[in-house]
């Protein structure tokens, strides 16, 4: 038998596409009409024909037939590789053999520099820094958060990868294996540092910088607290920039002697709400501004620019400045888009590239050559190979997301918050995806003059952005950087790995999840008599998932945005005042990462699509019914988002419009609950079947008991950790500042 399957998959590969798929499908129905009719009364017919196993895993027989090489499309964006093949030029190795000092400025926007307000600049001791020679200046650079603000911008430098979305990098990735500039720098004889004047522990810091290789943290506690009343952001109050910097350089003298050395420095005192003792304010504001968060943000940064350049004075005496690469950057937005004194100062719109734009800088040392001001766009990912190219690294051995924007042709940033994924910056070009991920609905816009650009040719960058975004997420989630440089394993290896771990199960329950007890008696007494997925409020599907963790489910609700947010409130283990700083209790939050992993939403409406998303659930499903959406514009969203799993719609849809959702990755059917409807979808291409009965006997308030006939192991289920039942223990705080707020977080 094998060598004639050899000779038949031999035939077959020497046949043109079409007919192999011709003789797939007849080779298919012939078989299955053998077993459906029986023509000879074989018993072995009918014994095989009574089996499960024939339902869903015929089909895989036939596809042996034709087998070649194996299929599916990672389309994962990678910059990593490029590093090596640019060609040299007169930046390269510019700062060989010299320290490198990074600065990284608090809620630092690139419109206060060069700029002036009521006569008077802003920022005068980064517009001289900026103009001196051996100076290069960015203006087209941006941000590139996530739910961590300050400590995103700082994981993004450092590791040229995009932050988490769900909670803060810092916290929940603090395992994993990093390969960033601490690592890189120390392969080269670099000793790395961190300087902070604030609680270590803020952003789980103390935790995150060993594992991104940092040799020391000087931290609050190694800092002289001058204690300024009035200075800095709310609670987020430590040493001032001024006594931070002039304390700093004592250090950098000290680690100066122990040979080349990396030291990043992250100011403060320009922390939102931006206040400033009137005894250092030194701009006289409008009267319309004063007491407002424009008018406290232009005294910040003042303040915070005047500091810096004491800074730069102090490193000049000490002889530092001619042995470093000075590096200095803004982490984040200060103003939200709302600032309507934002738009009148400016004199033009505020819109996102404007708020999202930050200064990035740098000094060569002993540079005669004068300043330059590059205009190609970069993000803060973009730093690493930046910096690697001026200290002359031959290699950039780990994965980066970022370019060399000192030898790229063209600039592209990928944004994931403020803009959702698909949003980019290319140049002189803002483009913004649509909330509902549809590209006809996104708008493009002229960075230099806000009028609108022209669509065309964009939404390949789209999807470039997006998978930009979405590399980032995978590299964090499944640790790649460790299987690849601690366990040895290919790159292809790994996303072969993947594949076969994430599979979606052929057959998979379905439940209506509802907010309360109430909604759960109107929605049975709505279905009574009819067959439908029954409703489980939050505890019994956390109970559920507890005792079932080789389990996954579909969960459908009737406004899942809004439900598995309030879903999320009760199991992730932090206070979710938006905008404001919360505690987060890390062991809750480790077990909802599990439970939702094994949570697939039923997504109707596609404008919740990537908001569900950035919730945490890595897969969703899509239900549409004919006439939802017009074909043109579901066409369109299947082949942009690309959703892991389609959930086709019962009856006999227009072929068309099945045609438009067999573009998802996986095909999900309802039950049609006989065998030959069964085995008409797998002639029909489905994948798997959804039952609607899951659950049995659900108790109030206690763990909801499986249905014995729908829960048997199926060899399509992933399996993954087991999830504990009860109350997390809180193994200390952690603090996160939320996107899309009215001001700025550390």
């Amino acid at each position: 038998m094998a060598s004639c399957g050899g000779a038949v998959r031999m035939a077959m590969n020497k046949l043109p596409a079409e007919v192999k798929k011709w003789i797939k499908t007849d080779l298919a129905l012939i078989f299955v009409l053998f077993l459906l009719l029986n023509p000879l009364g074989l018993g072995i017919v009918e014994a095989v024909g009574a089996q499960e196993w024939f339902l869903y895993h015929v089909g895989d027989a036939v596809e042996g037939l034709s087998a070649g090489t194996p299929g599916g499309d990672a389309s994962y964006f990678l910059a990593t590789g490029s590093y090596e093949e640019q060609e040299k030029n007169a930046y390269f190795g510019a700062a060989k053999g010299k320290n490198l000092i990074i600065v990284q400025l608090e809620s630092f926007q690139n419109m206060m520099v060069g700029a002036r307000y009521n006569g008077a600049e802003i920022t005068p001791r980064i517009n001289r820094w900026i103009q001196e020679n051996g100076s290069v200046y960015f203006d087209n650079f941006y941000q590139q958060g996530a739910s961590g603000n300050t400590s995103d911008a700082e994981f993004a430098v450092n590791n040229s990868m995009i932050g988490s979305i769900e909670s803060y990098t810092y916290q929940i990735y603090d395992e994993n294996y990093f390969r960033g500039l601490p690592v890189l720098l120390s392969e080269e004889g670099y000793r790395s540092f961190v300087m902070h004047g604030y609680d270590k522990t803020f952003w789980n810091r103390e935790d995150m910088y060993p594992a991104q290789g940092f040799d020391m943290f000087y931290s609050e506690e190694y800092y002289e607290n001058d204690a300024i009343e009035g200075l800095g952001g709310g609670s987020i109050v430590g040493v001032s920039d001024a006594a931070f910097y002039a304390q700093s350089v004592k250090y950098l003298e000290t680690e100066r002697e122990r040979g080349l050395f990396y030291g990043m420095l992250i100011s403060l005192s320009s922390h939102h709400p931006f206040r400033v003792p009137e005894e250092l304010q030194e701009i006289e504001l409008l009267p319309g501004d004063e007491g407002s968060t424009f008018g406290n943000y232009v005294h910040a940064i003042h303040y915070a620019d005047k500091c810096f350049g004491l800074f730069m004075d102090a490193l000049k005496a000490d002889g530092l400045y001619e042995e470093s690469l000075i590096i200095a950057y803004g982490d984040h937005q200060g103003l939200a888009l709302i600032d309507d004194r934002a738009s009148l100062w400016l004199g033009a719109p505020y819109d996102y590239d404007t708020m999202m734009n930050v200064p990035f800088a740098f000094h060569m040392p002993g540079s005669q050559d004068g300043a330059r001001t590059l205009h190609i766009a970069g993000g803060q990912t973009d730093i690493l190979p930046t910096a690697a190219w001026l200290l002359g690294l031959e290699t950039l051995d780990t994965l980066y997301l970022g370019q060399n924007l000192l030898t790229a042709k063209e600039g592209f940033v990928a944004e994931k918050t403020y803009m959702l994924k698909g949003s980019f910056i290319k140049d002189n070009v803002a483009f913004e995806i649509s909330r509902d991920g549809i590209f006809e609905n996104s708008r493009a816009w002229n960075t230099e003059t806000g009028a609108p650009a022209a669509m065309d040719g964009l939404e390949e960058d789209s999807i470039r952005a997006k998978r930009m975004v979405e590399t980032g997420d995978f590299y964090l989630k499944e640790d790649v950087l460790r299987k690849i440089y601690l366990e040895g394993k290919s790159l292809e290896g790994v996303l072969a790995e993947m594949e076969g771990r994430a599979a979606l199960p052929r057959r998979i329950g379905m439940a209506v999840l509802v907010k309360s007890r109430a909604e759960q008696r109107q929605r049975a007494a709505r279905q009574a008599g009819r067959s439908s997925p029954p409703a489980l409020i939050p505890a019994e599907l956390t109970a559920w998932l507890a005792a079932h963790p080789e389990k996954r489910i579909l969960v459908d609700t009737e406004d899942t945005l809004e439900t598995l947010t309030r879903f999320g409130e009760l199991n992730s283990g932090r206070a979710t005042n938006r905008g404001v700083v919360f505690i987060q209790d890390e062991a809750k939050a480790k077990r909802f990462a599990e439970m939702q992993a094994r949570m697939i939403p039923v997504i109707r409406d596609l404008s919740e699509w990537t908001k569900v998303e950035y919730l945490g659930y890595s897969c969703c499903i899509l239900r549409v019914e004919p006439g939802d959406y017009p074909e043109e514009q579901l066409r369109t969203f299947m082949q942009t988002v690309r959703p892991q799993a389609v959930l086709l719609p019962e009856g006999n849809p227009d072929p068309e419009f099945l045609q438009i959702l067999r573009q998802g990755e996986f095909l999900y059917a309802m039950d049609a609950g006989g065998f030959f409807g069964r085995a008409g979808q797998k002639l029909a291409e489905i994948d798997g079947i959804v039952v609607n009965e899951p659950f049995t006997g659900v108790e109030s308030g206690a763990a909801v008991i499986p249905d014995a006939g729908t829960t048997k192991p199926d060899a399509g289920t992933a399996t993954g950790p087991g999830i504990q039942a009860g109350p997390g223990t809180a193994t200390g705080p952690g603090i996160q500042v939320g996107p899309g707020t009215g001001g700025s977080g550390t």
